[in-house]
């Protein structure tokens, strides 16, 4: 999942918009601030990033996701129950009634 948001980035940010542009590494960290709105503004590449800290926010962000589709998985399989508690529910008062 987190490959695939490489396709739909969250932001363009030419490098001329930062206050310390990226050097030539394939991933760099950027600060952010959230605003009152919910927007985020990106103010900054995080100087000097060593690919360990790099590597740590990505598996934090693998992390979340896997968390967020665990919770659905667990959301979903919950709604089943529900529903065949209560077919189950129906389906014995019918045959009571008949």
């Amino acid at each position: 999942m987190l490959v695939n948001q490489l396709q739909h980035p969250l932001a363009l940010v030419p490098k001329t918009a930062l206050a310390h542009p990226a050097d030539s590494a394939e991933y760099t960290l950027l600060i952010g601030k959230m605003l009152a709105s919910g927007q985020t503004q990106v103010l900054s590449v995080v100087p000097a990033s060593t690919t360990a800290m790099i590597e740590q926010a990505i598996r934090k962000i693998a992390q979340e996701l896997v968390n967020k589709v665990e919770e659905h998985v667990k959301a979903q399989a919950e709604l089943a129950a529900q529903a065949a508690i209560s077919e189950a529910a129906n389906q014995a008062f019918f045959k009571e009634m008949a």
